[in-house]
């Protein structure tokens, strides 16, 4: 979880090792978007956080960690927290997550894609989240390339889509999976709750639903999976995080069609339960931090082709089966251990390095 730090970044020349001097952003002129937010953007993030498309290698990409910054539309509907809050830069997790320190796996643009932002950029952003975030008449990456290429308008004089096969992203995604859904009734719910899960719906008004345990961790055992199976059409994300669930009970979870989300940090899961795993069509992300899964377990997950994102640092995972298994998916993101740019090594270590802002 990223908290509000520091609105401003420390910036070195890296040839001289001495700050950059850079010219502050007035703070009263009106930050035009295209101008000068966008091609921020566009060099640091864009690339790896634009909507599902097929690349012209004809290989399907998502925007990594499900954030998309090619559109406004596709920044207004992250399901990682609230990228862009107008007014608020504190609350922003494009602000947040800049400004973290260069060490830091979180931080934005990751290390091992470039370095962190320079402080006259981070100050941009600030001062147009400030200002309220206007983008004034952008709408996205390929509503400007569809302009340019002489598309249709519509009868307001907006660029339509082009018409035949698109991805499906965000909202549209989720909406898309929970066609024919049902929301959960009262009944449904309160039935949940007889077994301590906190239910709540994934966006508002949706059917699918975050089921969580949180406080009564100590009271869910396989019996209480099963009693989960009433909603098993619902669930998109499940946190069983220190519970006692086994890897016989996670046989429980296959009848979840809709299952994405799925955190088994700190339990007993072993290598059975990772295998059992690897045939959940729709899962997206994993977490297996401090469980009894190796690598017999972390090559059976090379079966799931939507995996996005499996956390299994102190695990019994070794690091040759997270290089192969990076060969085999190197789409997925694979958190095995802290890792540090060469020039944090020294014969002093810092206190703060390596640790996480909370």
């Amino acid at each position: 979880v990223l908290t509000p730090l520091c609105l401003t970044a420390q910036t070195q020349d890296p040839q001289s090792n001495k700050p950059r001097t850079e010219k502050p952003v007035p703070a009263n002129k009106g930050i035009d978007f295209r101008k000068q937010v966008l091609p921020i953007l566009q060099k640091n993030c864009i690339e790896c956080h634009q909507a599902a498309h097929v690349d012209e290698n004809g290989k399907r990409r998502r925007p990594k960690g499900r954030v998309e910054l090619d559109s406004v539309a596709g920044i207004k509907k992250s399901k990682r927290g609230k990228v862009v809050v107008p007014s608020k830069p504190a609350l922003s997790k494009m602000i947040t997550a800049a400004s973290l320190p260069a060490d830091d796996e979180d931080r934005m643009p990751p290390a091992k894609f470039g370095p962190p932002l320079s402080k006259k950029d981070l100050e941009t952003l600030t001062k147009w989240i400030e200002q309220g975030a206007n983008y004034g008449t952008w709408q996205g990456i390929r509503e400007d390339a569809e302009a340019k290429k002489g598309g249709k308008k519509d009868g307001k004089g907006k660029t339509e889509k082009p018409k035949g096969k698109a991805e499906k992203s965000g909202n549209d995604d989720l909406e898309e999976l929970a066609t024919g859904l049902a929301q959960p009734d009262a009944d449904l719910l309160a039935s949940l709750a007889k077994v301590h899960a906190q239910a709540s719906p994934i966006t508002i008004d949706s059917p699918l639903l975050r089921v969580t345990f949180y406080g009564r961790e100590d009271d869910v055992s396989d019996a209480t999976l099963h009693a989960l199976l009433p909603a098993r059409e619902h669930i998109l994300e499940l946190v069983l995080a220190r519970t006692h669930v086994t890897d016989a009970g996670l046989k429980t979870l296959l009848k979840m069609p809709r299952l994405r989300h799925l955190d088994l940090r700190q339990t007993q899961i072993g290598d059975r339960g990772a295998q059992t795993l690897a045939a959940l069509g729709e899962l997206r992300t994993l977490n297996l931090f401090g469980t009894e899964v190796g690598d017999n377990g972390l090559r059976a997950l090379a079966a799931c082709t939507a995996l996005e994102r499996v956390v299994a640092w102190q695990s019994r995972v070794t690091e040759d089966a997270v290089v192969a298994l990076r060969a085999q998916r190197p789409d997925t993101r694979i958190t095995f251990q802290p890792t540090l740019p060469a020039a944090a090594a020294s014969d002093t270590p810092s206190r703060n390095r390596g640790r996480r802002r909370r």
